[in-house]
């Protein structure tokens, strides 16, 4: 059986029915002439002989095959007014920076149901094949832009979520500027389709729906196998798709392309498509290589085994009520009790089937164009890769006391990557001026009636002096960055040691550096019905130091006189009299402790702060 063209991450595949203000309105479905509803099996507008006589297979409807991803480079401008000042500024997010970093990656998305597909095979993946849920039409046709890139992102919430305090700033105006690329692939039915519409969406957290932010019909005609690159610049942006999306959750924006006319046909994607849905099921099939999404004709319904049959003729295999096999993809897992033991696993999956919630088991169900159909190969990594829930913190700047400070990222499981950023801001407290001086007479060395003789004094200084400067991390990893730990439960361990023993991942930017923790068990063993806490611990310095000017040492002839000099220089410049000089108890009595400062040993006691943002993601186990 002819294998038919594979349709990667279209976003195609809308509603059949056209909305507008968020109602929806029935659309007729109109026909080519000569082709007859009841002979036309899968609604793609041609009769079954035609396609039979083209090669074609009347029961999978040949659509237009649209590729549309989104492209790396995105640009945000977020305008504002200081509400103190009263003058405007703004700022910029912008990729084509960190397009520059090697670690920075190429996104592109992927249809909502495969997301859905993956992760509800992860809730129940150690259980059954088989898992459901709400199918909504526009899963098939929204594409959502992947996660940012955790680095990345948490920079950016460091340098600009101040902005978004409405105590202090006002949002004048939010601009998004960004780069999708549309591609028809090339086939002997389409060879190019014009005038596509596009819309951008994101879900709006506060009114718990998906908003609209932009839609445009593009004047443009897309010749297959030409990929063309679409910029598209979006005005006036909810203030929230930055605020709440962007930098709390690290997603951004949901693609859809609504409509688009077919010369071909003399009628647009949306007549087609109305036609293919009233008599076809949506089949989903995704692999490590691509997604697509066909559509198999029903009839008055169709079973698993015909679906199978009709997309990939003999190339799978169904046994003990479970699919085993399609194509090259065979089920080959490992007998596992938590997803976690399945993270290396990047060449080992399983087959999982996605449907709408069904009164009967997938295999005995007779599927209408009412229900969806997801086949999903996927890999043990990817398994065990899927979020059920992220714990996002932000502290705008966290400080030391004299001893330490700590700060809760959020609850962790086994199964969990934390990444989080320092934003170095400052250091303060004391510092210590320290030098050595040296105080002597050589005597008279033979002169004629001389009385003088000889002495050195060598003398030691630390000054306490306030300090309060701007805090860098050093790269040689020692200071401050030495002074941070990781508690889990409790338990510390040095971050600087950890970043040595290669179980945390430490990247460097001009604010910070940014720490990923991949595997929380190769620090620590934890348990998944115990509560486990993730913080970190910022300690202060302390260390003891003598105080003000030490006599370190006196010699010669007239060595006495080296206590009252110390005192003068002590004295005179008001600085402290260390009681750590030498033979003090001989000497301290002779001091006039009310013009001198006593100088009793002191800790010297340095704390800093720092910026922190962080994301747990917690994966199903």
């Amino acid at each position: 059986m002819k294998l038919f063209i594979l349709l990667l991450i279209t976003v195609n595949l809308v509603s059949c029915s056209v909305k507008s203000d968020g109602e929806e309105t029935s659309q007729e479905v109109s026909r080519t002439d000569g082709i007859s509803a009841s002979s036309d099996s899968d609604g793609d507008l041609m009769n079954d002989k035609e396609e039979v006589d083209l090669g074609r297979n009347p029961l999978i409807a040949d659509l237009p095959d649209i590729r549309v991803r989104f492209l790396q480079n995105y640009k945000i401008t977020v305008h504002y007014k200081d509400l103190a000042s009263e003058e405007e500024g703004d700022f910029v997010i912008d990729t084509k920076v960190g397009a520059n970093d090697p670690s920075f990656k190429y996104r592109v998305g992927n249809v909502f149901l495969r997301e859905n597909s993956y992760k509800t095979a992860a809730s129940i993946g150690k259980f059954a094949d088989h898992s459901w849920g709400d199918y909504r039409e526009h899963d098939l046709s929204w594409v959502k832009y992947p996660d940012i890139d955790q680095k990345f992102f948490q920079e950016n919430v460091m340098r600009y979520s101040k902005y978004f305090d409405a105590d202090k700033f006002e949002i004048t105006n939010v601009q998004i500027e960004l780069e999708n690329s549309i591609k028809l692939k090339a086939n002997t039915d389409y060879k190019e389709i014009s005038n596509p519409e596009v819309s951008f969406r994101f879900y709006n957290y506060e009114s718990e729906n998906f908003e609209v932010i932009h839609s445009e019909k593009i004047e443009r005609t897309i010749v297959s196998g030409v990929n063309e690159t679409l910029t598209v610049k979006l005005e006036n942006v909810n203030p929230k798709l930055v605020s709440e999306n962007y930098f709390k959750k690290g997603e951004f924006i949901i693609s859809e392309m609504t409509n688009y006319e077919i010369p071909k046909i003399e009628s647009d994607y949306m007549t087609l498509i109305t036609s293919v849905k009233s008599k076809t099921v949506p089949v989903v099939y995704n692999t490590p290589l691509e997604t697509e999404v066909r559509y198999v004709s029903t009839g008055s319904g169709v079973k698993v085994n015909n679906v199978l049959e009709i997309l990939f003729g003999k190339k799978y295999v169904v046994e003990n009520e479970k699919i085993t096999a399609i194509n090259q993809f065979q089920n080959n897992l490992p007998q596992y009790t938590y997803l976690s033991e399945l993270r290396d696993h990047d060449k080992k999956g399983s087959w999982f089937v996605f449907t709408n919630r069904l009164n009967k088991h997938y295999l005995q169900h007779d599927f209408t164009n009412k229900d969806v159909l997801s086949l999903s190969y996927i890999l043990g990594k990817d398994l065990a890769s899927q979020v059920e829930e992220k714990v996002f913190s932000y502290r705008e700047e966290v400080e030391t006391t004299d001893h330490y400070q700590s700060y809760i990222l959020g609850n962790i499981q086994p199964n969990s990557e934390v990444s989080f950023f320092l934003e170095s801001k400052r250091l303060f407290g004391e510092k210590i001026k320290h030098w050595t001086d040296i105080f002597r007479n050589r005597g008279c060395g033979g002169r004629r009636n001389c009385v003088s003789f000889p002495f050195r004094c060598d003398v030691s200084f630390n000054i306490f002096e306030s300090l309060e400067t701007g805090l860098s991390f050093s790269k040689e990893l020692n200071g401050e960055i030495s002074r941070i730990e990781l508690s889990i439960n409790g338990e510390l361990f040095n971050l600087v040691q950890l970043i040595n023993e290669k179980k945390v991942r430490l990247t460097w930017s001009d604010l910070g550096v940014s720490i990923n923790v991949k595997n929380i068990n190769a620090i620590k063993e934890i348990s998944n019905t115990d509560e486990n806490v993730l913080s970190l611990k910022l300690n202060a310095l302390r260390e003891s130091h003598f105080n003000g000017v030490k006599l370190t040492n006196m010699s010669g002839k007239a060595y006495y006189q080296c206590p009252s000099i110390v005192t003068n220089v002590a004295g005179h410049n008001k600085w402290p009299l260390s009681v750590e000089s030498q033979k003090f108890n001989e000497w301290a009595g002779t001091v006039r402790w009310d013009l001198v400062q006593r100088g009793n040993r002191k800790n010297l006691i340095q704390m800093f702060s720092v910026g922190i943002t962080s994301v747990i993601s917690n994966f199903h186990n």
